[in-house]
């Protein structure tokens, strides 16, 4: 292996050599040739039999050397060391090579020697495998890297380590990462988790293999001007969506732009979020930015490219533009409706407690027609590019789900006849009126329904309860842009088998109280809930007295599988055991299930907590008239859902 060096006379030059020449004497085979001037760094590549690996150091001849380059670049491995100030816009003309400032080398040339950086051990960092360095900014590294434990492909930004000791540096990016996980908008490409092993600190991020705007306007393809309105409103509603999170936002780039034909607003954008506040005047100046980049993308040749046009360059002037980032929302969403042929969707509210939908579509208010649900494509797409879907239809949320047993009916509600029962061994027995369960906990399928009608409502604000806070701004449940597709796929979520008739999971009480009204229905009380799953008079588990660990689907058995038949979620139907003489299911297990219900917060009697009842795949052991408490009922967990309950009869 040989590796071609420009890199002229001085410290830095001699550092850099110093560490090829170490790593000369622990790589067989291996031979450096440095290149003093410009000129004989250009005269070896011309000679060269095969295509050199390149390692330059930035200075005035560096745009001689680079037109040298230009037949070789897509097939070379080139890495650029230059001063910080001027990294981004060497990145920029770069592309995928990485450029790195002068004194973090040590990474990169572990690389540079590796003919297979995604097998060598050295390019592991915990459980992710680093395959490619794709840039070096100021305070990080961002690989693209497989977690290994699920394989996975993630983004992996890794603290810089020359401020790995630097505590205050290391809170602040901590801090930022707080910021970026607080973003839960079907727009904005989420953080999966953020992890300090005392040394390192680093986050992963959702891999998107998707062209940005800035590749569209590298490559000279234009964009259809129906794409860019979609962008500035997917762009104004993230924006908004971060200035109610009380976080700010880096300048968005078109970088940060990733265009996905099938998803919402055919775009999603970077996670751009950073601790810190900014006023709506900031974040519209920060769209305002941004403008310029998509007029220039524009196909000045396609129809309504014009019209387009002008109401960017109206935008960008303060004084023709919307005056906040909701009304450039709807702006945008007006001037779509009007180019794409379409009215905008009126949504009438229930006039009185009539309207009791029996289920989606059905007797109650019309559904208006569904629109593509948040990012059912992302890995939909790549098991389809590797054989693992077959006639997946990825034009909406509805793909088919698999065959339901000739005798489950999702949409179930089971009656549950009134009586009293005495709770916790109390003196006074609780009076429970006849009331109607779900005989399911609610599904992935059903789920994404609700979200459908969220995207086709233009008034969906009077399904959420009244102390809903602020800053949530959507129902969308926590990781939802990467299980969905998976289960709309049959495919495995973190190893293991995953359908649309699986619970819905990572939801908050914000979000099951909006479904649940959205249905005409009500969360169970605590005391009801408790009262279907014990009977009366009163058992200890759905089934009877003995405990049977291989009726419900709990962590009991280690949560491998081997005993219940899951080792994480399972169809709301199996176990079949699992099952009360009424009908209902999955009380011991699955899924734990929030409840209307809150009581005093043992840790600060002060305030109130939610209570979430029944077993999961996650706890141990169960015990039905326990209660879990989160912290609030904003909290939510991958072993967390719910199901309806309604005072009248659902027939």
């Amino acid at each position: 292996m040989s590796i071609l060096v420009y890199s002229p006379h001085g410290s830095a030059s001699d550092h850099i050599c110093g560490r090829l020449s170490h790593s000369t004497d622990q790589t067989p085979g291996l031979e450096i040739t440095r290149c003093a001037s410009a000129a004989e760094f250009t005269g070896f590549v011309a000679a060269a039999a095969e295509i050199p690996k390149a390692l330059i150091t930035h200075d005035e001849h560096f745009d001689t050397l680079l037109d040298a380059l230009e037949p070789f670049l897509e097939s070379m491995r080139l890495i650029v060391l230059a001063e910080h100030d001027l990294i981004p816009d060497l990145q920029q003309r770069l592309g995928s090579h990485p450029v790195m400032p002068l004194p973090g080398t040590g990474y990169a040339l572990r690389v540079m020697l590796s003919e297979h950086p995604a097998n060598d051990p050295a390019c592991r960092l915990d459980e992710f495998q680093l395959a490619q360095l794709l840039s070096y900014g100021r305070m990080t590294h961002t690989f693209e890297a497989t977690q290994t434990s699920i394989e996975r492909p993630v983004f992996l930004h890794l603290l810089n380590h020359e401020h790995t000791h630097d505590a205050q540096v290391r809170r602040e990016f901590l801090e930022d990462i707080q910021a970026k996980a607080k973003a839960n908008h079907g727009s904005i490409i989420p953080v999966f988790q953020a992890i300090d092993n005392g040394i390192q600190l680093y986050y992963t991020e959702e891999h998107l293999l998707y062209d940005t705007l800035a590749d569209r306007i590298r490559n000279k393809e234009p964009i259809e001007p129906t794409l860019a309105v979609h962008i500035v409103r997917a762009a104004a509603s993230v924006l908004l969506h971060l200035l109610g999170l009380k976080v700010n936002s880096h300048q968005l780039e078109p970088e940060h732009i990733f265009l996905i034909q099938e998803a919402k607003d055919h775009c999603r954008i970077e996670n751009t979020a950073y601790a810190g506040t900014a006023s709506e005047e900031q974040l519209l100046q920060n769209l305002r930015n941004l403008l310029p980049a998509i007029i220039q993308s524009i196909d000045s040749a396609a129809p309504h490219a014009t019209e387009v046009i002008d109401w960017l360059d109206q935008m960008m002037s303060q004084g023709t533009a919307p005056s906040g980032l909701r009304s450039t929302s709807i702006a945008a969403r007006e001037l779509l409706a009007k180019l794409e042929g379409r009215a905008t969707a009126i949504t009438v509210r229930p006039q009185d407690q009539s309207f009791v939908p029996k289920r989606a579509g059905g007797p109650g208010r019309p559904l208006p027609q569904k629109k593509k649900s948040p990012v059912p494509w992302i890995v939909a797409a790549v098991l389809a590019a590797v054989g693992l879907i077959v006639g997946l239809k990825l034009t909406g949320s509805n793909p088919a789900a698999p065959e339901l047993p000739a005798n489950i009916d999702l949409e179930e509600m089971v009656q549950i006849k009134g009586g009293s029962y005495r709770r916790d061994n109390a003196s006074n027995p609780i009076k429970i009126e006849t009331f109607w369960l779900s005989a399911h906990e609610v599904t992935i399928g059903q789920y994404a329904e609700f979200l459908d009608y969220l995207e086709s409502s233009e008034d969906s604000d009077y399904l959420n309860h009244r102390n809903q806070p602020s800053t949530k701004r959507n129902h969308v449940p926590a990781n939802w842009s990467v299980y969905y597709p998976l289960a709309t796929a049959g495919g495995n979520y973190q190893g293991h088998k995953l359908t649309l008739h699986h619970p819905v999971f990572g939801v908050d009480w914000w979000d099951a109280y909006a479904y649940a009204r959205w249905r005409g229905r009500r969360l169970p009380s605590e005391e009801e809930w408790e009262f279907a799953a014990l009977g009366n008079p009163p058992r200890k588990y759905p089934w009877g007295h003995q405990w049977k660990p291989a009726f419900a689907n709990t962590g009991a058995d280690s949560r491998d599988g081997s005993v219940d038949g899951s080792a994480m979620t399972s169809a709301v139907y199996h176990p079949a055991a699992d099952r009360t003489p009424e009908g209902v299911m999955g009380l011991a297990g699955n899924v734990a299930e929030w409840t209307a219900s809150e009581v005093p917060d043992p840790s600060d009697p002060d305030l109130k907590a939610p209570v979430v009842k029944g077993g999961s795949y996650y706890a141990e052991s169960v015990d039905l008239t326990a209660r879990s408490l989160p912290t609030n009922r904003s909290s939510h967990a991958p072993y967390v859902g719910f199901r309806t309950a309604t005072s009248r009869n659902p027939d």
